[in-house]
């Protein structure tokens, strides 16, 4: 079972092609820089606009430009979730989520609507006019909403762009939940690389209406940065805490490698985490420096040797992207084109990474 695209739409500046079968599980980010085509491939799945090729989700025909065959958004088994939450006004939470059953006509008894709502951490809000909640609630509701519809696809258009930091954290803590909870495949559009980096559990970047990656994440942290800008440069990792030093305040992480016995371990000053806990890491490239000998005199606690896999000097005329080998992990390391003239490095040369700093996605 997948979702089989093969779709060209043409406008007057701005051309779409895609033809990829994409996962029909967990989270799958759409990223790329405004313009490329994120939302409109969105659209074009949801039958909000019509392109000219086939769609296929789960073995039944959405669209199929051959046979003349379109089937209209209201039929299509997906729900669309945008940037607002778009709730009725004077009706509560739970009216909301009763209305929406009403008027969809789906058939939920009141065990699955109540495990919907506390799913979403929705009973304390039942009550509430949508007035009374925040922007982060707002959106709870809406993928409650969704949920109860029993789609068999999602659709996110930048659901989290509209919210302050605050309930864009909890958002993002929410679905990271959600999206291992539910059977539902999420296609997710975003051109934040924190948003990507936290709940991707694959990326399709895009660049003018064209694929250029599709696979997992972390696989597309490390081997396309050109699609990156300098901020968005980073290298992503799966974890597991190994140890906590509550007196010390230190976690003791193993960073997963994917095909060597060999364990790579980082330090974080974090006590929150807990023994066996499984994390994802996001170190950014402007995080790194890059050392030939490995000077402990210094208040950087993670040292990381590695070895140069490859030096960019086309980032711009005063930076360079150094890309790492630990062990069978990258690391990007984003310096100073002095730097690289100064410690005279070299493909192949054995040096110490210092990160300076990682975000922790528990």
């Amino acid at each position: 079972m997948s979702i089989d695209i093969n779709l060209r739409l043409n406008r007057e500046n701005f051309h779409l092609t895609i033809n990829e079968s994409l996962s029909n599980s967990g989270l799958t980010a759409i990223f790329g820089p405004s313009g490329c085509g994120k939302t409109t491939l969105l659209r074009c799945i949801a039958g909000l606009e019509k392109g000219n090729g086939r769609v296929l989700v789960n073995d039944i025909i959405w669209q199929d430009s051959k046979s003349n065959t379109f089937v209209p958004s209201h039929q299509r088994n997906l729900v669309y979730i945008f940037q607002d939450a778009r709730l009725l006004p004077h009706l509560t939470v739970y009216e909301n989520l009763v209305f929406n059953l009403k008027y969809q006509r789906v058939n939920i008894n009141d065990e699955t609507l109540s495990s919907v709502i506390e799913k979403c951490a929705l009973f304390e809000l039942n009550d509430k006019l949508p007035s009374q909640l925040s922007g982060g609630q707002k959106q709870r509701v809406n993928i409650a909403r969704a949920l109860l519809s029993q789609p068999s696809l999602i659709l996110m258009d930048e659901p989290l762009s509209a919210l302050d930091s605050s309930s864009r954290q909890e958002m993002l803590n929410f679905l990271k939940a959600l999206k291992e909870d539910i059977s539902a495949p999420i296609l997710y559009v975003s051109h934040s690389i924190d948003e990507v980096a936290q709940l991707a559990d694959e990326v399709i970047i895009m660049r003018n209406g064209k694929v250029l990656h599709k696979g997992p994440a972390l696989a597309a942290f490390a081997e396309h940065t050109d699609v990156f800008s300098h901020d968005q440069l980073s290298s992503v990792f799966e974890g597991k805490v190994v140890d906590i030093d509550t007196k010390g305040g230190i976690a003791k992480v193993f960073l997963k490698n994917q095909s060597s016995a060999a364990s790579t371990c980082v330090y974080l000053n974090d006590t929150t985490l807990e023994a066996s806990q499984n994390i994802r890491l996001r170190v950014a490239a402007k995080d790194v420096s890059i050392s030939l000998r490995h000077n402990k005199e210094q208040s950087i606690q993670n040292i990381i040797p590695a070895t140069i896999r490859h030096i960019d000097t086309t980032i711009d005329s005063s930076s360079v992207l150094v890309t790492l080998d630990i062990n069978d992990q990258t690391l990007h390391a984003l310096i100073t084109a002095l730097s690289l003239k100064k410690l005279q490095l070299e493909k192949g040369q054995s040096v110490w990474a210092q990160v300076k700093a990682l975000s922790v996605y528990d």
